[in-house]
C-alpha cells in the first residue's frame, strides 16, 4: 500500500521520470523511458490529481513479486487500478501498471506487437461448486 501511495504522490508532482528511475529493472528493460513519460503524462492530462486508492486485493504472484489491485479516485473519476510490484533489498519497485478508467486502458510495460490473446473456442466452463 505504502508503494502505492508514493506512486500516487509522485504522479501529482509531476514526477514520471522519478517513477521510472524506481522502477523495476525488469519494467525499465520492456518499457523505454520516453514511452514511460509519455503515458504518465496522459494519466495526469486525463485524469487529473490522485486522490485516493482503496485497495481491493494484495496477492503474492511470486516468491518476490505482489498483486495490489483497487480502485484509485482520481480527480476526473474512478479507475480501476492494477499494479505489480518487486520486492528488491525490501523495496517494492514498479513492474507493471493496468489502469482503466476515463484515459481508457493504460498498461505498462505495452503489451509486446504482434502478441494477441489466445482465444479457447468455445470458452471453458466452469467446473460446479458442490454447495
Amino acid at each position: 500500500m505504502d508503494a502505492v501511495n508514493r506512486f500516487g504522490e509522485a504522479l501529482n508532482r509531476g514526477a514520471c521520470q522519478s517513477i521510472y528511475d524506481d522502477a523495476s529493472v525488469v519494467l525499465q528493460g520492456l518499457e523505454a523511458s520516453a514511452a514511460w513519460r509519455h503515458e504518465c503524462e496522459r494519466m495526469r492530462e486525463t485524469l487529473g490529481q490522485w486522490e485516493s486508492f482503496r485497495l481491493r486485493a494484495v496477492v503474492a504472484t511470486g516468491p518476490s513479486t505482489v498483486l495490489v489491485d483497487g480502485t484509485a479516485l482520481f480527480a476526473k473519476g474512478p479507475c480501476h487500478l492494477g499494479t505489480t510490484w518487486n520486492v528488491e533489498n525490501g523495496r517494492a519497485r514498479l513492474f507493471s501498471l493496468y489502469l482503466l478508467g476515463p484515459a481508457g486502458v493504460i498498461t505498462i510495460p505495452a503489451p509486446w506487437p504482434g502478441r494477441r490473446p489466445r482465444l479457447i473456442d468455445p470458452p471453458p466452463k466452469r467446473p460446479a461448486v458442490a454447495a
